[in-house]
């Protein structure tokens, strides 16, 4: 890590895991484009964690890597196995070519599946770029080549990449810009520049939850910093949102709230309800339920739901209000 990343370690692996299970299609048009086009996406994709855990008992310790293994079919019709690879180490393995051809030739093996090997170096050495694993003993040898994508490249074409409309683009900038930017000053204003990016592309409510979460994951900040770039998406998002009717009144007449709830929130859903009638607009009960939220779960899941709840319909307002009395969890609560 840099001398001036002084904000906690970012955790690269587990969002690439999630981001790939999410978007894996945008994720080849983006990066493998010319992969992309061999596939057949009316048919369905099925992620083989078993199959490839089934390789990894002898798997270096210590190491960060993130494996898929995904099967597709071509438009050939053809049942492919795609294995993609991505290297998110701060410091390059040397070894990665040959960790490549070995789970290829181990798949082929254990399986007799056509496989497609995909490299994906999310790391900052713009040097590293290892494409080919090469052995040779003796007159015996072995030459095995695998597309790569090396997300620094995307530097010298980073006006392409943000009007992107691919939503594997927000993931590949936070990436890129984690990496690269070795003040805490630059890392923030990037983290807020891409947040706000989401609602300014206008990605419906799903993806703008969801990529707000894995940048939120891969691009950590120090916890005052964290706040203050919430509050100030809270604030954009607020100042976009157009009112409408509010549905307050009837969700109060409908549920009874006001004599179900415990006595803590009791006092919380009337102040919000009626602050949500006297503003008439939407944006009324949507703070009266992360209100409850807030006093039920805590500033964090206010934090992890906001994006989701700004961005709610009514029926999932009225849900959530009904199920915040008996949900054990903001996870639950959320689904």
């Amino acid at each position: 890590m840099d001398e001036d990343k002084d904000g906690p370690s970012a955790d690269h692996d587990s969002p690439w895991k999630e981001a790939l299970e999410v978007y894996f299609e945008p994720f080849l048009a983006l990066l493998f484009p010319s992969v992309h086009a061999q596939v057949d996406w009316a048919q369905p994709v099925e992620f083989l964690d078993k199959e490839l855990q089934a390789l990894d008992g002898d798997a270096e310790q210590g190491r960060q890597y993130v494996d898929k293994l995904v099967k597709v079919r071509a438009l050939s019709g053809v049942e492919t196995w795609v294995v993609v690879h991505v290297e998110v180490q701060g410091t390059p393995d040397g070894s990665f070519a040959e960790r490549m051809y070995r789970y290829y030739a181990r798949l082929r093996d254990k399986f007799s599946m056509p496989v497609l090997s995909l490299a994906v170096l999310a790391d900052a050495k713009p040097t590293f770029r290892p494409s080919e694993y090469v052995d040779d003993f003796w007159g015996c040898s072995v030459s095995f080549r695998f597309p790569v994508c090396k997300l620094l490249d995307w530097l010298d074409n980073w006006d392409e990449l943000e009007s992107s409309r691919n939503v594997f683009a927000p993931v590949v900038m936070a990436q890129i810009r984690e990496k690269t930017e070795r003040t805490l000053e630059r890392r923030k204003f990037w983290k807020f520049k891409l947040l706000k990016r989401l609602y300014e592309l206008g990605y419906n409510r799903e993806d703008i939850s969801q990529l707000y979460r894995l940048i939120d994951w891969m691009m950590r900040l120090p916890e005052p910093d964290e706040e203050r770039i919430y509050q100030e998406i809270k604030t954009l998002r607020e100042q976009k949102l157009m009112p409408y009717i509010t549905t307050a009144q009837r969700v109060e007449r409908k549920l009874g709230l006001q004599e179900g709830l415990q006595e803590g929130l009791k006092q919380g859903l009337k102040q919000g309800l009626e602050k949500g009638l006297e503003k008439g607009h939407r944006q009324g009960e949507v703070d009266m339920l992360m209100r409850l939220v807030e006093l039920k779960f805590g500033s964090k899941a206010v934090k992890r739901y906001a994006p989701l709840v700004a961005d709610a319909n009514e029926e999932e307002l009225r849900q959530w209000a009904e199920g915040i009395l008996t949900a054990d969890s903001a996870e639950t609560l959320f689904g």
